[in-house]
């Protein structure tokens, strides 16, 4: 319903259920060359042998359903199989009645059957540190967090579409097939939540990984699901998962500790429970994958230090297509990239326009049938903070266009939800750097029959970045747990970058991210032009990041 049941309502519906109610209708069959993103994870899903470890950041609305009774269905059918699921369960924004009914959907059917080997748990978002300047963490505990947000008050309203106090999140999108099978395995990191409101109106991307490299993207996840584990138990929060499996498979005379690592031994790449290494981290194949994370224990590379590895590495162009990039070291990486090493640069980014609306807040259309632009509205603040230093280094930047029929589409959701709970999202929602692959010149051939021409590997070596990190300061700080992974092969950068040059001729606008009008606010601050005013902004923003190391 509109509201969603509770999990005790779940539960209480489950007391008469058999089994097979679970199992329910699926999304159609996947045929064809042409899949979307979730035609081809669907079907990896359904191809998988032994199990499907998911960190998602959201799941929702009959997308998430589906993708609920697609994995339950799994486990009904085949009793070794394993699916385990850490999803961030506080930062819900406004898509909290989508998010907390298939969240409790999949609770509920895992407290239920604990014979099976369903696992749904929250992540544990409290080991990231502050999303937020660093001396957020020294004036304000984790402990403090908690007490405010058991606030009547405060509860309720950080339980329906709320966020974390400390800006603290699981923000990954990732799903792994038969991790520890180098034989079947499969994983997919990148930018696709599973919700009606992203669905196949955002413009997502997700690298899909096979072979022996997968057990090396799935190890990165063990300590996340360990700590869930662990909180899960926790008896302030009333968790039942992971008590009634141990009752169930391990028994409650095992230390707790060591049960849960035998819980977790379906996604223990390392077999930490018999204290020995079974799958080497060889990657065989024509590509090599390097996973970056910021994960609970965060011992691998972090998003920021392989995001500048690579802009720095570029010998002769790097495109960069990203929903966010204002965050001053990429922004540094970036401008050293050019002003250095000559290289080439283009930048596509979520709108920097808005689209005109009529008083009662309706899209509006020109005599032409088309939206205007509407540069009025200060939609590009902070996402255009950077942009004129870019264009001044002759670094073309262009923004996302949303296709008329999506903005006709957002527009009825709106008459219909209302604006303060849209269904439809419509995001440039891509996070991904792309260097050394197909140049601008060579971008028609992309639709030539022999393929792409890229750079001669002789002489560089391409790489492309798929992942669930902006490049905006709140993500790059290291607060929100993200996962990306860099591939070095010809194959995948040479269809990250026909993409990429498609949507730039197809979906965008060139913008120096000054279209705006000064806000009332700037004549009083005595400031009189966009790029003066951007320059106060940035101090504005900033200032509190570069506090604690400039007076510590």
């Amino acid at each position: 319903n509109s509201t969603g049941l509770t999990k005790t309502g779940f539960r209480n519906t489950l007391d008469t259920a058999d089994l097979t109610d679970f199992t329910g209708s699926v999304l159609g069959p996947v045929t064809g060359k042409q899949l979307g993103i979730y035609g081809v994870m669907l079907q990896a899903i359904r191809d998988s042998k032994e199990s499907v470890f998911i960190d998602l950041f959201w799941m929702g609305g009959s997308i998430g359903m589906n993708l609920a009774k697609e994995l339950m269905k799994k486990v009904i059918e085949n009793p070794d199989f394993t699916v385990m699921i850490i999803t961030d369960n506080e930062n819900k924004f406004q898509y909290g009645t989508q998010l907390d009914m298939i969240y409790r959907y999949m609770r509920a059917f895992s407290e239920k059957f604990p014979h099976l080997n369903f696992y749904i748990t929250p992540a544990q978002i409290g080991l990231k540190r502050t999303a937020l300047p660093e001396f957020a963490d020294l004036l304000v505990t984790n402990s403090v967090v908690n007490d405010l947000s058991a606030n009547g008050n405060i509860k309720s309203f950080l339980e329906d579409d709320g966020f974390h106090l400390l800006a603290k999140s699981d923000h990954t999108k990732a799903m792994i097939m038969d991790g520890k099978n180098p034989e079947t395995g499969k994983a997919f990191v990148g930018s696709k939540n599973w919700t009606d409101s992203s669905g196949g109106v955002n413009q997502d991307q997700m690298a899909e990984v096979r072979g022996p490299a997968v057990a090396l993207i799935l190890d990165t996840f063990y300590y996340d699901v360990l700590e869930a584990f662990k909180l899960d138990l926790d008896p302030r929060l009333g968790g039942e998962m992971v008590k009634n499996h141990i009752q169930a498979k391990v028994g409650s005379e095992t230390k707790q500790s060591q049960a849960i690592k035998q819980l977790l031994a379906p996604i223990d790449v390392q077999n930490r429970t018999s204290g020995f290494l079974e799958l080497p981290y060889v990657v065989k194949g024509d590509a090599v994958v390097a996973p970056a994370q910021n994960n609970a224990k965060g011992t691998e590379m972090s998003p920021l230090e392989q995001n500048i590895q690579l802009i720095l590495g570029a010998r002769h162009q790097i495109l960069i297509d990203d929903q966010f990039l204002y965050d001053p070291k990429v922004v540094d990486a970036i401008k050293f990239a050019k002003i250095h090493n000559g290289v080439d640069i283009y930048v596509f980014v979520e709108s920097l326009i808005g689209y005109g609306k009529d008083e009662n807040g309706n899209y509006i259309y020109d005599a032409e049938g088309s939206f205007p632009y509407d540069y009025n509205k200060g939609i590009q603040i902070p996402n255009n903070l950077f942009i004129p230093e870019l264009a001044d280094l002759d670094i073309e930047t262009r923004a996302y266009v949303r296709p008329q029929h999506v903005i006709e589409a957002m527009s009825e959701d709106q008459r219909v939800h209302n604006e303060s709970h849209p269904i439809l999202g419509a995001t440039f929602h891509v996070k991904s750097i792309s260097v050394d692959g197909v140049l601008k010149e060579n971008a028609d051939t992309c639709e030539s029959l022999q393929g792409p021409v890229l750079v001669n590997p002789q002489t560089s070596a391409p790489a492309t970045v798929s992942g669930s990190a902006n490049k905006d300061i709140m993500t790059m700080s290291g607060g929100f747990r993200e996962a990306q992974v860099a591939t070095y092969g010809e194959a995948a950068v040479g269809t990250h970058d026909c993409l990429f040059w498609t949507r730039w001729r197809d979906r965008s606008v060139p913008s120096r991210g000054t279209e705006f009008d000064l806000p009332a606010q700037a004549a009083q601050m005595g400031v009189d032009n966009p790029e003066d005013f951007l320059t106060v902004l940035k101090s504005i923003l900033f200032t509190p990041y570069n506090f604690t190391k400039d007076h510590l």
